[in-house]
């Protein structure tokens, strides 16, 4: 008895795996899309690719619904691993879940994106299908679509299964625009876009568009930019390189909807590309872009929020929508990037979520010194669109140039958070995800630790940077401060030399100079201690004084000046740091030099060590 109802399962299967949707295949070259069809491969034959390009091999595929075949049908490059693992074969029954037909050369191409197979090992031939040629036609006329089954032998126990009849979808109406014409109203949703559209057109609107990037290498110099555009349907990034950064980026503008037609569709690369989305746009010399007019269905912004008590869950480097009330502006600061040197602007807010859970944001640049202008403070409703999720110290979110900020958006979860927070979360006491102290992401290290991991000394001539806390130990006080060139930028040591202040680097004299503090601190910690140069806003940081009033002081009382200065003396403090290897008198050493100093924060530091702790529990 076990054995044949295991024969009759088989046989039921087979029987439904039979089932084919007769006309699917003559309704595709039509021009129809039949909603899920159920054909048979009748042929698989494998078109081998140039092997001087690193392009994946492609299949042409020969289909059938038992009452018609067609032999222009291609196996997308991502469905490839269906063949190689032999889940599709000769004979074997798929259903084509999703497909497109474009028209190449006059030859109509089925392109399949995605299917399932039905029955891997039918093993035979479903009715004597008719060849429709490749422009569609067939010698015998068309048939309403209706199932096509053979006849297969069972026990009389099993019982005959029904099916119901697949109807064909319209097909859309779009047109692509004639070529070298402007784009018309014929457009299509982004979420139809794939590589196999040669002719498309969207209607969509710019939702972000960071600062154009250049490079430099071996190659030679280039320059790019890209848009994140929406529909109603979904988001692409599209980028464009050189030619149109130049022809494109200062026309199109944040906001604004336009028809855009032409360009390459490609798999998104997601080391650089966040969206939902598994394709994005390449601009080209076939790129035709217009202004719409109408722009009232086009949505200014799409969002995927996440409570922020999931973030803890999300992997460092990863992009999420988020949504919180601002219950912390920090102040504007600044730290030196690693590639370039150059200082850029930051700042530290917290968000709490309705879920009570509260988390640190870094905002950069642009969005750090127009947060306060634009009406962000304590209460505002902060929509961050792709923030950059960090996992150091806990959990933590950026601003990276990708990313879109919202003060205050028109959106019902962000009138739902307000109500919140006007009516309990003021009150409510948050969970932190985010306990590390204000030394900014980097590393945590000891003193010790520069000499044991070697920092500042790597072959490359790269610079190390770490955070540390530790105590000033001694000061010297006198070459704290120096008499600098006056011009806004240079800071070289100036020479008296009777007639004014003379700059060698700037090779001029100059009746004035402005004060400029380098303080040579000795920090020690529970490891060891190390040498540190503090500059300018640090140095003013640690001693609680500018340069121009120790300046002052110095030329009124020295004594007074010189003890101001060590005052700073047994003070502990967060330093952000900076180590690299010099040569001094053709000596090389490490030298250590602070870019952000701050206060320590005790309740963030016994935070870190509760979570260091529970790492070993």
């Amino acid at each position: 008895h076990k054995r044949l109802d295991q024969h009759n399962s088989k046989s039921q299967a087979m029987m439904a795996a039979a089932e084919l949707t007769g006309g699917a295949v003559r309704d595709i070259s039509e021009g129809r899309t039949p909603d899920k069809p159920i054909v048979q491969i009748l042929n698989i034959k494998r078109i081998q690719s140039d092997s001087t390009t690193n392009k994946p091999d492609r299949y042409r595929l020969q289909l059938s619904d038992g009452q018609y075949r067609q032999n222009s049908a291609m196996l997308a490059t991502q469905l490839n691993t269906l063949v190689i693992d032999g889940q599709l074969k000769k004979f074997s029954i798929v259903r084509l879940d999703k497909f497109i037909c474009n028209v190449v050369s006059g030859r109509r191409i089925v392109i399949i994106l995605n299917c399932d197979v039905v029955a891997p090992d039918f093993g035979s031939q479903i009715g004597t299908p008719e060849l429709i040629k490749d422009d569609g036609k067939s010698a015998a006329p068309s048939t309403s679509a209706a199932p096509v089954s053979t006849t297969l032998p069972t026990p009389a126990a099993a019982p005959t299964p029904t099916f119901t009849e697949s109807k064909p979808k319209p097909v859309s109406t779009f047109n692509a625009p004639p070529k070298g014409g402007r784009p018309t109203q014929h457009s299509m949703p982004i979420s139809s876009l794939n590589p196999y559209n040669s002719r498309w057109c969207i209607c969509a609107r710019v939702a972000n568009k960071p600062a154009i990037r250049t490079w430099s290498n071996a190659r030679g110099d280039g320059k790019l930019f890209s848009v994140d555009l929406i529909d109603e349907s979904g988001e692409i990034r599209a980028t464009g390189f050189q030619e149109q950064c130049d022809k494109y980026y200062n026309l199109l503008e944040v906001g604004k909807v336009y028809y855009i037609r032409g360009g390459k569709i490609k798999p998104a690369n997601r080391r650089f590309c966040h969206l939902n989305n598994d394709y994005e746009i390449t601009f080209d010399h076939t790129t035709d872009i217009a202004l719409s007019e109408d722009d009232s269905k086009i949505p200014t912004q799409q969002f995927k929020f996440v409570p922020l008590g999931a973030v803890e869950r999300l992997d460092g480097n990863s992009f999420a929508d988020v949504l919180g009330v601002c219950t912390d502006v920090g102040p504007l600061g600044s730290v030196q990037t690693r590639n370039t040197g150059k200082d850029v602007s930051k700042r530290d807010i917290t968000l709490m979520g309705r879920d009570a859970y509260v988390i640190s944001c870094t905002l950069w640049a642009k969005e750090a010194e127009t947060f306060e202008e634009i009406g962000g403070e304590v209460g505002s409703v902060v929509a961050i669109k792709a923030a950059r999720v960090s996992d150091f110290n806990g959990k933590s979110l950026a601003v990276s140039g990708s990313s879109t900020l919202s003060l205050n958006p028109d959106l019902d979860e962000a009138h739902k958070l307000r109500g919140w927070y006007e009516a309990e979360g003021k009150t409510t006491e948050g969970k932190k995800l985010t306990v590390a102290s204000r030394r900014g992401n980097n590393p945590r290290k000891t003193l010790h630790q520069i000499k044991d991991d070697n920092l500042g000394a790597s072959l490359d001539g790269k610079p190390d940077y770490f955070s540390t806390v530790g105590t000033i130990t001694f000061v010297k006080k006198e070459s704290a401060l120096y008499r600098a060139c006056a011009s806004p930028d240079c800071n070289k040591k100036v020479i008296e030399d009777g007639e004014g202040y003379r700059c060698e680097k700037c090779a001029k004299t100059q009746s004035t100079f402005k004060w400029r503090l380098m303080l040579s601190l000795s920090i020690s910690d529970f490891t060891g201690n190390t040498w540190m140069t503090c500059f300018q806003e640090q140095a003013e940081t640690i001693l609680g004084i500018s340069a121009k009033e120790l300046g002052d002081m110095l030329l009124a009382d020295e004594q007074q000046a010189e003890a101001r200065v060590g005052r700073c003396t047994f003070s502990t403090w967060a330093f952000n740091c900076r180590a690299k290897q010099e040569t001094w008198q053709d000596e090389q050493r490490v030298k250590v030099t602070c870019s952000g100093a701050g206060p320590l924060d005790y309740t963030s530091e016994c935070d870190g060590l509760i979570a260091n702790i529970k790492k070993y529990l």
